[in-house]
């Protein structure tokens, strides 16, 4: 059972790179002008062109993959900045209240150990 939710959750987690994944093609064609000609499907004639020696289908293909990564990678750089600081506001948020927490215990402990006063009394003169 622990691993069909484990695996549920990761499987929701990689879906949103697929999502991305034209909106990345198009941020990959603004940085990378001159990649973005593998244009279009690639039909099968051009895969059978690759016994015959032509490899520009393959060519067009990386190409389109280029677009892709660095579309991706420019994905990356903006989740990397925004999830450092997000997991950054919450380790202080942690750290402050785990300060708070020693400070509290303290204040109980110093607290406790303080004795009340004893009355010391003067021995009577009969």
């Amino acid at each position: 059972m622990p691993a069909a939710i484990v695996g549920n959750v990761i499987g929701k987690l990689t879906f949103l790179p697929i999502i991305l994944m034209p909106l990345a093609k198009q941020i990959g064609s603004w940085i990378l002008p001159a990649h973005s000609m593998g244009q279009g499907l690639v039909h099968e004639s051009a895969f059978m062109e690759l016994f015959r020696g032509n490899w520009s289908a393959v060519s067009e293909l990386l190409l389109g993959g280029l677009d892709i990564l660095a579309g991706m990678s420019v994905f990356g750089v903006i989740l990397g900045v925004v999830s450092y600081f997000v997991v950054k506001f919450f380790y202080v948020r942690a750290l402050n209240r785990r300060y708070e927490r020693r400070l509290e215990k303290r204040r109980q402990a110093d607290s406790a150990s303080v004795s009340p006063p004893v009355l010391i009394r003067k021995p009577s003169q009969s």
